[in-house]
């Protein structure tokens, strides 16, 4: 990590701490996302803080929340590389391809299949930003355990 990114995420992480306890709680995280569009129940959000946190407090400190800004970072960098026709939703077949892409090839495609309609709200076949990275946040988590 570079200086400048280095001194970005600590500011980030700043703005975060609302309260500078020096660690972020799910609600900061929540609310910090959802200022950015990705609305997440706050059981996802500790699904998130549970992946990334070393300590098992349900908390972030600033490397856990490094740890964290990567794996949004690369995910919504999947996302928008298989958005081929830039609308912002992933139909599919590109899902499928996305998610090959970042290591899930070899899960059961009837099972990512069905993981896909429950990450589909609206039912159209096709899933926005935040869903996706609910559905990698799942898959990554079933793959732990």
């Amino acid at each position: 990590m570079g200086g400048s990114d280095e001194y970005l995420l600590r500011e980030n992480f700043k703005m975060i701490d609302a309260d500078n306890s020096g660690i972020i709680s799910p609600t900061e995280l929540q609310r910090a996302l959802g200022s950015h569009g990705l609305l997440f129940s706050l059981q996802t959000i500790s699904l998130l803080i549970k992946l990334h946190s070393t300590r098992g407090t349900g908390t972030l400190d600033f490397s856990e929340y490094v740890s964290l800004n990567n794996f949004l970072e690369k995910t919504q960098s999947e996302f928008a590389k298989f958005d081929v026709n830039k609308d912002g939703k992933l139909g599919k077949a590109e899902v499928f391809r996305a998610l090959s892409s970042m290591g899930f090839g070899e899960c059961d495609s009837r099972a990512i299949e069905e993981a896909c309609k429950s990450f589909d709200p609206s039912r159209e076949n096709k899933i926005g930003v935040p869903e996706f990275i609910a559905l990698v946040l799942f898959l990554t988590s079933a793959k732990k355990t």
